[in-house]
């Protein structure tokens, strides 16, 4: 499941033509936005961050658990990062970096970091019934040519966005 989750992060990453796309060799692509359809995406998974932290709790084994954070980068923004978690207690998560950060010189991939609740810009939960969060993901692949293969691939049930509806009417 996990290398089905790598190879859904690198191609995600790569699709959304609108932003700026950095590829790297051995990594997945780094995709920097500021669409209002990405924003909207973390504030969702911010408000249902409660959904996500009541799973957590009902099990022991996360491999299929992941959070994203922003974290200060080398150059004044901040560079979002999907953290392979590992434990949760006392409202902070722990885990392990996903990808090498692009412009974070102090930390590596691998890393084991602890994000708090509120630092949380999205998350997901992968199984074989289907993708749960991943708001960040959804907002990639939305939209594009590639949509019906990831949802058939990946279980996305567009209906779970909400996002997605305010984005359609404004259209």
């Amino acid at each position: 499941m996990k290398q089905l989750l790598i190879a859904f992060l690198l191609i995600a990453s790569t699709i959304y033509c609108e932003d700026k796309v950095i590829k790297r060799d051995g990594q997945p692509d780094t995709v920097i936005t500021n669409s209002k359809k990405m924003d909207s995406a973390i504030k969702e998974a911010k408000e249902n961050i409660k959904t996500f932290i009541t799973l957590v709790k009902a099990t022991k084994d996360y491999k299929n658990f992941f959070i994203k954070r922003g974290f200060p980068d080398d150059k004044g923004n901040h560079e979002h990062i999907w953290i392979s978690l590992l434990k949760y207690g006392n409202g902070k998560f722990t885990g392990t970096l996903n990808n090498k950060p692009l412009n974070i010189k102090k930390m590596k991939l691998g890393q084991v970091v602890t994000v708090g609740e509120k630092e949380i810009s999205d998350w997901m939960i992968t199984s074989p019934k289907g993708l749960k969060g991943g708001y960040t993901l959804v907002a990639l692949i939305y939209g594009t040519k590639d949509q019906e293969t990831y949802q058939k691939q990946f279980g996305i049930d567009w209906k779970n966005y909400k996002f997605l509806k305010k984005i359609k009417s404004k259209k």
